[in-house]
């Protein structure tokens, strides 16, 4: 039976409440195209990438700076396979909700198949390598003192676009700006 999900390349976004869907091109790409649905006033976001100097959705500083604040305040998931590389994962931290959420997208993603993908977690200045197999077993789970049933749900959805009102987390983008004038202040002197 044919994989339903795209691996090798793709790139996901699991939104804080578990709906997860692949990214078009690049994850800024996404969160430009539909900034309000990642809680973003995009105006503010245009603001932004001007005050760095940047094209609107340039794969630059920042990128780095929008999907560290979606990560970090908003407790997005960014996902990005590298191929051979395996995956490169950005979350806020490596926790039994974050593990659970990506057990239950690999065992959605890869469904019976058995993979032994790296996969490398990066939460702040954390980081830890280890293979689809283990979080699919739920083996961080275990050896943390939790059980690695019942992972709750992830929902695939089409698109950003497809995000329930509710469910957006609201991102203050403002203090990027503040950096930015800093940064310049710093240079000038």
């Amino acid at each position: 039976m044919p994989r339903k999900y795209r691996i090798f390349g793709a790139g996901y976004w699991i939104s804080p409440h578990g709906k997860f869907f692949e990214v078009a091109g690049t994850h800024i790409g996404t969160v430009c195209s539909y900034p309000e649905r990642f809680g973003i006033d995009g105006e503010v976001l245009r603001k932004v990438f001007m005050a760095y100097g940047e094209n609107f959705g340039e794969e630059r500083m920042v990128r780095e700076l929008v999907i560290q604040v979606l990560v970090k305040v908003a407790r997005w998931i960014r996902l990005r396979n590298r191929g051979n590389s395996g995956w490169d994962i950005n979350l806020n931290e490596i926790n039994e909700n974050t593990m659970r959420q990506l057990m239950a997208f690999f065992k959605t993603t890869y469904g019976e198949q058995i993979s032994f993908d790296p996969v490398h977690l990066r939460a702040g200045k954390e980081e830890l390598d280890v293979d689809v197999a283990f979080i699919i077993r739920g083996e961080w789970l275990v050896k943390n003192g939790f059980s690695a049933e019942a992972a709750p749900g992830v929902e695939s959805i089409a698109g950003a676009d497809q995000i329930p009102e509710k469910e957006i987390v609201p991102v203050d983008l403002s203090g990027l700006m503040e950096e930015s004038e800093k940064g310049k202040a710093q240079h000038d002197k």
